[in-house]
C-alpha cells in the first residue's frame, strides 16, 4: 500500500510512527559503544604476590576472587631424600643356653657308707685336703683314761699325715673323720682328748685342735676315737668322702 494512497486523515498519524522509529534507531547508534565498553571491558588480571618455599621464589596460591588463599597448614619442603631405616637390634642365629649347674651327688650319711679299703699310704683327698693313713702301726689302744678324761668304751689313737690346700691356716676340721666298725658303729673324734695327749714335735707335729698350715706341705695329726672293746675291722675315712678309707685295726681288745 502506498502512503500516498492512504486517506487525508492518516497521514499525519503515520507520520509520527516514522520520527519515534527514526529518533529510537539514532539512539541505539549512539548508546551502542557505551554499552559495548560497560559490558564486555576486560577486567585488570590481580598479580600474584611472591613467596618462597626451601629458599627458592613460587607464586602465592589464589582464590576465585583473585585474593590470596589462607592455609591453615604451612606448605612444608618436599623432601627427595630416602628416608634411612632405623637400626634394628642384630638376634644371634642360634640363642645360648645356659648350661644346667650339675648338682654334687648326695653325700651318703656314715652309717651307711661302705668304704672301700686301700692300700696304707694311698692319697685322697676331700675338702681341700689331702690325707693318708701312713703306716699300719700308727693306731694304737692306750686304755679309757687320757688326762682328766675317761672314756665311755677305751681310746684308740690314730696318726695320720695331712696337707692343707684350702688356701686357709686351721686345724683340721674336728667332723673331718669317722670310723666305723664291722658292727655298723660309727665313732666320731675327740679333738679335746687329742690336744690332752698329743706331745708336738714328740709323737705328732700337731694335736687335732693345732694350727695346721696352708703350705701343701705333710703335717701329722694326732686322733683320739672312743671306741668300744671287741670292735672289729675298724675304717677310717672322711665324712665327705665315703667310697674309700684306711683300715687302722682288725680289733680292739
Amino acid at each position: 500500500m502506498n502512503h500516498d494512497d492512504a486517506p487525508t486523515n492518516l497521514r499525519p498519524r503515520l507520520s509520527r510512527r516514522w520520527q519515534l522509529r527514526a529518533l529510537l534507531a539514532v539512539a541505539l547508534i549512539w548508546l551502542a559503544p557505551t554499552l559495548a565498553c560497560g559490558s564486555f571491558a576486560e577486567r585488570p588480571t590481580p598479580t600474584p604476590t611472591p613467596f618462597t618455599v626451601d629458599g627458592e621464589a613460587t607464586v602465592e596460591p589464589t582464590g576465585p576472587s583473585g585474593g590470596p588463599v589462607t592455609l591453615s597448614t604451612p606448605i612444608l619442603p618436599v623432601s627427595t631424600d630416602t628416608p634411612t631405616p632405623e637400626p634394628t637390634a642384630t638376634l644371634p642365629l642360634t640363642p645360648t643356653l645356659e648350661q644346667p649347674t650339675t648338682a654334687p651327688p648326695p653325700v651318703t650319711p656314715p652309717e651307711q657308707a661302705q668304704p672301700a679299703p686301700v692300700p696304707i699310704g694311698t692319697n685322697l683327698q676331700a675338702d681341700g685336703w689331702t690325707y693318708t693313713y701312713p703306716n699300719q702301726n700308727y693306731a694304737l689302744v692306750l686304755g679309757p683314761q687320757v688326762g682328766n678324761f675317761t672314756a665311755q668304751g677305751t681310746f684308740l689313737h690314730v696318726l695320720v699325715f695331712v696337707a692343707n690346700n684350702s688356701g686357709t691356716n686351721q686345724p683340721l676340721p674336728r667332723e673331718f673323720f669317722v670310723l666305723k666298725d664291722a658292727q655298723g658303729r660309727v665313732y666320731e673324734a675327740r679333738p679335746d682328748v687329742s690336744s690332752a695327749a698329743v706331745r708336738p714335735g714328740v709323737n705328732a707335729d700337731v694335736g687335732h685342735e693345732g694350727v695346721v698350715p696352708a703350705n701343701g706341705l705333710t703335717t701329722s695329726v694326732y686322733l683320739v676315737f672312743d671306741v668300744t672293746p671287741g670292735a672289729t675291722d675298724l675304717m677310717l675315712f672322711a665324712r665327705s668322702k665315703t667310697d674309700q678309707g684306711f683300715r687302722v685295726i682288725g680289733a680292739v681288745p
